[in-house]
């Protein structure tokens, strides 16, 4: 096979079209678990600590937050999360999305 020709534009829609694809993937389990529920993602208060701002925090304290979400409680929420049982590929698929926000 040989190589393909694209264009500077080519290229960015590509990357666009998978980045939003991955993003879609993590959103849509975010939503099958409910979690939207009690957090937004655009910043407004809700039950608990909406997810826009969350990419910057580190992949173990996502995962961390997920599985034993009463470990550390983001300060003025109460310790209402229930631990969710999801596969190491959901957590990644879950923290892209959190980190695209």
């Amino acid at each position: 096979m040989g190589a393909v020709a694209m264009s500077d534009e080519d290229i960015s829609e590509l990357y666009s079209y998978i980045a939003t694809a991955a993003v879609a993937k993590g959103a849509s389990i975010v939503e099958a678990n409910g979690c939207v529920g009690c957090h937004t993602t655009d910043g407004t208060p809700s039950a608990g600590p909406s997810f826009k701002g969350m990419g910057m925090l580190d992949d173990a304290y996502i995962r961390d937050a997920i599985l034993s979400p009463n470990k550390d409680i983001a300060e003025g929420y109460s310790p209402i999360m229930p631990a969710t049982e999801m596969s190491d590929e959901d957590i990644a698929e879950v923290t892209k999305y959190l980190k695209a926000l």
